[in-house]
């Protein structure tokens, strides 16, 4: 299953210097949903694949820099495998405004601690699919 995930996957490089202003891809699943709260600024893209059991699994998938959440999926196939495989998907992504790259802020310390920033932001997503959906929260995977 990994080897086939890993041919469709690919990898958008910038330019050193280069600001990224992503381009909205078309053709992705995925959907923007509502979550709360949001203190780290971000944007929560899901997909749920038809039929769905309670209990699936969910899988967290960071984008890169200069990315889209909707660009990352097209590129790697996530929906796609979350088809075949019985598992959610949540797609969390950056705002310009929060870093021009459209970077996570992994670097900055109120934004990784626990219970702050992105990863608060994150943290909330993950509870809101989980509950509404009612995903198993034991199985709740992020790359």
């Amino acid at each position: 299953m990994w080897q086939k995930l890993a041919g469709l996957m690919r990898f958008d490089g910038l330019k050193p210097g280069a600001a990224a202003m992503p381009s909205r891809p078309t053709g992705s699943p995925l959907t923007e949903a509502p979550f709360a709260p949001n203190p780290g600024n971000l944007r929560m893209f899901r997909y749920l694949p038809r039929g769905l059991k309670a209990g699936a699994p969910l899988v967290v998938v960071l984008h890169g820099c200069g990315q889209t959440a909707a660009g990352y999926d097209l590129g790697a196939g996530w929906c796609q495998l979350a088809d075949q495989a019985g598992f959610a998907v949540l797609a969390p992504e950056q705002k310009a405004v929060n870093n021009p790259n459209t970077c996570f802020n992994w670097f900055n310390p109120e934004d990784i601690s626990r219970g702050q920033g992105e990863a608060a932001s994150i943290a909330a997503m993950i509870q809101t699919l989980v509950g509404t959906h009612r995903l198993d929260g034991a199985r709740v995977f992020i790359t």
